[in-house]
């Protein structure tokens, strides 16, 4: 859901942790992946920036985490708004996919039970046709989001450069 470090990555690795140590060492487990969570929540937010950096300015990497470091800790409270407003976004994405899967699936399992297989095979058809539509409109409005997010990011980032060089 974030950019640098991935939290599916962690929670992937945590799932994995469970699944395969012995449950007698689910509490330290649950700690551990608590300090690693923190940990990518504080790099999350110290190197939001510093992808902008490195493209707009031509920094190296050192320095672009820096400058990212730097601009994130005197907007710590507008940077984590953002991180917020893109993972709410990001939780919306999510629901409507469950919707535009839900809704054919339903009206699927109607016609299902009511039809006869002649109208049944003309109903998974036009299903098919409704449920590829709603699948490239929502990866149509992901495409969206993610231009989106990414301006967003971006001119938070020259809003704020211009601030740390007054």
């Amino acid at each position: 859901i974030f950019s640098e470090f991935k939290i599916i990555s962690i929670l992937n690795f945590y799932l994995f942790s469970i699944r395969f140590i012995w449950i007698e060492y689910i509490m330290v487990i649950n700690y551990i992946f608590m300090v690693v969570f923190t940990i990518w929540i504080i790099l999350n937010i110290l190197f939001a920036y510093s992808k902008y950096a490195i493209v707009l300015n031509n920094k190296n990497v050192f320095q672009a985490i820096w400058e990212s470091s730097k601009i994130s800790i005197l907007n710590l409270k507008k940077t984590t708004k953002l991180y917020f407003l893109i993972f709410f976004l990001n939780l919306r994405v999510i629901v409507n996919f469950i919707i535009f899967l839900f809704f054919p699936i339903m009206i699927f399992v109607v016609i299902w039970l009511i039809t006869t297989k002649f109208l049944l095979i003309i109903a998974i058809t036009i299903l098919w046709i409704i449920f590829i539509w709603l699948i490239l409109a929502l990866w149509y409005l992901t495409a969206v989001l993610d231009v989106f997010k990414t301006a967003l990011w971006y001119y938070a980032y020259e809003e704020w450069k211009k601030y740390l060089e007054e």
